[in-house]
Order: structure tokens, then C-alpha cells, then sequence
């Protein structure tokens, strides 16, 4: 074979080479489509849990990976201070697992009150006149989430659930677990994930 064909050939497959490497470059994670994510002027966010559900359902993120990137949102913005400390969670459309549609972090400084939302749509701040407890959250205790849902499936996932709904304060995980219209509500150490209470 020629040389002038051997190269022929080489310059070819390099070009389908780079080809392929500028198509997958731009083009999302695989079985993944990314959601438009709207923001205020001004808000930041984190899209790094936003991905597209193909099923239909509303994604759900973890207490566990949403509290690692709580403290991380920027609420400079929030009545010109910084706030950290959490102080009433709340979390929305959870499933049998323990994971949420929606968190609500309730958060508080000297000038005033706010949610921290995640949703699908990313993260936002909804300023709010909740007076929410006096005692901090210790985020340590919020992977207790996990334990109370993985110990307790029989209760925080009955065979006739139609929804869930999580609420943290003080020492108290609260679970509301409604059958319909019927709601029942149980309460967990948040230290332990251990049962307290039961209908």
C-alpha cells in the first residue's frame, strides 16, 4: 500500500476521532436531561442534583446530599447577613425511603426569618414572619432520617400510603404518613432514629 494512502487513511480516522469528541462533549450525562434552572437576579443555586425524571415522577433529593449543600448557598443576601443554623425542616411529596420532593430549611438571624427551598427547580429563599424554635438543629443527627424510614418500613410505608411528609425540630423527626384522607403521625429520636411514638 501506498504511503500517501496510509496517511490518507490516518487524517481520516483522526477527523472522525475529533468528530465524536466534540458530539459527546455536548451532550448531557447519560439517561439524564437537564431542567432549566430559573433564578432571581442576584440568587444563587446548585444544580448539581437537577436532572430530568423520564417516569414522570418529581425528583427527590436525600436530606443527607440537600444538608451537605445547605450551608454552601449564599444567603449574604438574606436582610445583608449570613445565616448557617437551621431550625425547622420541612420535607414535602417524600417517599417510602425518605427522600423529598421539596426541603424546607427554616432559618433565622437577628433581622428576620427565611425558608431555604430545593425543589427541581433549584434553590430559593422565601422570607417569612415563622417564628421558628429556639434551638438549633445538629445536622449530625439529620442522617437519623434513614435510619427511622429503613427500621420503620411497615409504618412510614404502609401497601395504601398516598403521601408523606417530614418535619424536623428540636430533638423530633416527625413523619405524617396520610392513606387517603387518614393521616398518621409518628414521631423518632432525631439522635437515634428511634421510635417515640405511634398512633
Amino acid at each position: 500500500m501506498r504511503r500517501s494512502a496510509i496517511i490518507g487513511i490516518l487524517v481520516v480516522l483522526v477527523i472522525i476521532w475529533l468528530g465524536a469528541i466534540v458530539f459527546l462533549s455536548g451532550q448531557p450525562g447519560t439517561g439524564t436531561t437537564p431542567i432549566a434552572v430559573t433564578q432571581p437576579a442576584g440568587q444563587p443555586y446548585n444544580s448539581g442534583l437537577m436532572s430530568g425524571n423520564p417516569s414522570g415522577e418529581p425528583a427527590r433529593f436525600s436530606i443527607e446530599e440537600v444538608t451537605l449543600l445547605s450551608p454552601d448557598y449564599a444567603l449574604d443576601i438574606f436582610n445583608g447577613s449570613r445565616i448557617q443554623d437551621i431550625y425547622y425542616i420541612v420535607g414535602k411529596n417524600v417517599n417510602a425511603t425518605g427522600s423529598a420532593a421539596t426541603w424546607m430549611y427554616g432559618m433565622k438571624n437577628a433581622s428576620g426569618s427565611a425558608f431555604l427551598i430545593l425543589d427541581e427547580g433549584g434553590w430559593r429563599v422565601l422570607p417569612v414572619k415563622d417564628t421558628f424554635p429556639d434551638t438549633a438543629i445538629d445536622l449530625g443527627t439529620l442522617r437519623n432520617v434513614d435510619t427511622a424510614f429503613r427500621n420503620n418500613r411497615d409504618l412510614v410505608a404502609p401497601p395504601g400510603a398516598t403521601d408523606r411528609q417530614v418535619e424536623i425540630s428540636g430533638q423530633i423527626i416527625r413523619v405524617t404518613v396520610w392513606e387517603g384522607q387518614v393521616a398518621h403521625i409518628y414521631e423518632f429520636e432525631a439522635a437515634t432514629g428511634a421510635l417515640i411514638t405511634s398512633p
